[in-house]
């Protein structure tokens, strides 16, 4: 979960708004937004009215994050109606934790383009052509050198809240985030080091460190130990074959399965039961006498 310290978060955004006149909106890592500075421009509070051009919105809102997260740096992009966005992203210890996102911005160059959209709009969806138009009216367009700088400027902002501590996250959170996607995924071919890497956008460095001090063992160590003890509780309550249980726990082959399972646990996966079984039964029998 994404923290911050609202008050000092919003104080950094009134200070952007006054320099740009342009909104930031936060997002965690997950793409939800938690945090805008301004309430959305009229021209897109009333594209914002339709469902369908709203759910078009949302998707370009998407794609700026999908690209920042791909690209791991600034992005701008131009939205459906042709409006500038720029998204970057806030990074803790080189994990990515969040997202700040401007948009709504008018470059001077597109606002005929925009008109022609709207005129198109007009036939397709229930909204008055003329207001569109005079909500883009009262846009104030902005030059394409002012928008890249604005755009630095936001990134300038990023560095600051996470220096500051306005905005972090704990790092049990990632750790938690990993050892889920571990737990629910035993058999994916993700869950090397530069898979788990890429997937959460981690440094092999970060992620080794992370995996000692929080786990105790290295994450090749932790994966193969949570395969292992997926394999026990499905030989113990499940007829499977040992092939299908190999291949569910994420072991390329049956053979391979069989030799890490004998490392581990100290008996062959097709005698468990029964020597859980002889355990048991000679407890109890302890227990009683």
């Amino acid at each position: 979960m994404l923290n911050f310290n609202e008050k000092q978060l919003e104080a950094v955004c009134d200070d952007f708004f006054n320099l740009t006149k342009l909104k930031i909106v936060l997002y965690d890592s997950e793409f939800k937004p938690v945090y805008t500075s301004k309430t959305f421009a009229p021209f897109c509070t009333l594209l914002r009215s339709d469902a369908h051009l709203e759910s078009k919105c949302l998707e370009c809102d998407r794609y700026g994050l999908n690209e920042c997260k791909k690209q791991n740096k600034l992005v701008i992009y131009k939205c459906h109606m042709g409006l500038t966005e720029a998204c970057v992203p806030i990074t803790q210890n080189q994990v990515v934790i969040g997202y700040l996102m401007l948009g709504q911005t008018l470059e001077k160059t597109d606002l005929e383009s925009i008109k022609k959209k709207i005129s198109e709009l007009a036939n397709s969806v229930k909204l008055d052509k003329t207001e569109l138009c005079n909500a883009i009216d009262i846009m104030k367009p902005i030059s394409k050198k002012s928008l890249n700088s604005a755009a630095r400027l936001m990134e300038m902002c990023a560095c600051y809240l996470w220096i500051n501590n306005i905005v972090r996250v704990q790092q049990s959170t990632l750790q938690n985030h990993i050892v889920s996607f571990i737990n629910e995924n035993l058999s994916s071919d993700e869950l090397c080091i530069d898979g788990l890497c890429r997937r959460f956008n981690v440094s092999r460095s970060l992620l080794y460190t992370m995996a000692k001090q929080e786990l105790g063992m290295g994450i090749s160590e932790y994966v193969r130990k949570c395969r292992i003890e997926n394999a026990k509780r499905l030989l113990l309550k499940t007829n499977l074959p040992i092939c299908q249980i190999a291949s569910e726990c994420g072991f390329n082959t049956p053979s391979y399965f069989t030799r890490v399972f004998y490392e581990q646990v100290g008996c062959l996966p097709k005698h468990y039961a029964s020597v859980c079984g002889e355990q048991k039964n000679a407890h109890t029998a302890a227990e009683n006498s």
